[in-house]
């Protein structure tokens, strides 16, 4: 996943969250401090690769005060930042969440990434 806009405020570390699973779902929210809002629930889309082992391209574009939320280059939700302004600067990151039910060590998982 990817979370982005991350900043610090007196709630905590404040960012926005964008993951996707093996089942072929994604889910958008926010964190702030400990607290998790999702802006939308785990939704399927055929865009994304399922499976292990397999690729798929996360990116987030920012333009016209609105994020763009692209998996293998379809945009699959939209988030306008003026109700977000909190999030327009901060720093990016990525994320990796291995499950308990995962098989490891037996399923390995590789992440590669690239920043453009």
């Amino acid at each position: 996943g990817i979370i982005f806009g991350h900043t610090t405020s007196s709630f905590g570390d404040c960012m926005l969250v964008f993951l996707i699973n093996t089942k072929g779902q994604f889910t958008v929210g926010e964190l702030i401090g400990t607290s998790y809002r999702s802006f939308t629930k785990w939704t399927f889309d055929e865009c994304i690769n399922t499976g292990y082992q397999v690729d798929n391209t996360l990116k987030v574009s920012y333009k016209d005060f609105k994020y763009e939320i692209l998996i293998n280059d379809k945009i699959v939700y939209n988030i306008y930042s003026p109700s977000y302004k909190n999030y327009l600067s901060g720093s990016n990151g990525y994320l990796a969440v291995i499950s308990p039910k995962d098989r490891l060590p037996e399923e390995r998982v590789y992440i590669a990434y690239t920043l453009r």
